[in-house]
């Protein structure tokens, strides 16, 4: 079952994968959706936009520490480190975690 579900993940553009997510944390599918983008993560083909929303979901679960942990990993790959939405969210995260240096340092990345 596992197997098939990864063959029709993977079958799914980028951008149809996010709106699924997407839907799934609006219509009560959240926890689903959080276990899907931390499968994505793991995998070299997950853009910034899939990070930022398993950021945001774990920041509304208030696991801020794990929400910046993502974040922060994100912004060292290449691909994701001038992604303005990763260092807006964690900026945030570092706010609400009281850590205003670590903010400050992010947003000078903008």
């Amino acid at each position: 079952m596992a197997l098939s579900r990864e063959r029709d993940i993977r079958s799914e553009s980028v951008d149809e994968q996010l709106r699924r997510l997407c839907r799934w944390c609006v219509t009560g599918r959240a926890a689903g959706a959080e276990l899907e983008l931390h499968e994505w993560r793991r995998r070299d083909d997950c853009p910034a936009e899939a990070r930022v929303l398993l950021g945001a979901l774990l920041a509304q679960r208030g696991e801020l520490d794990m929400a910046a942990q993502v974040l922060r990993k994100s912004g060292e790959q290449d691909r994701t480190a001038d992604d303005p939405a990763v260092t807006q969210l964690l900026i945030s995260v570092l706010t609400a975690l009281d850590m205003p240096e670590a903010a400050l340092k992010a947003a000078n990345r903008l």
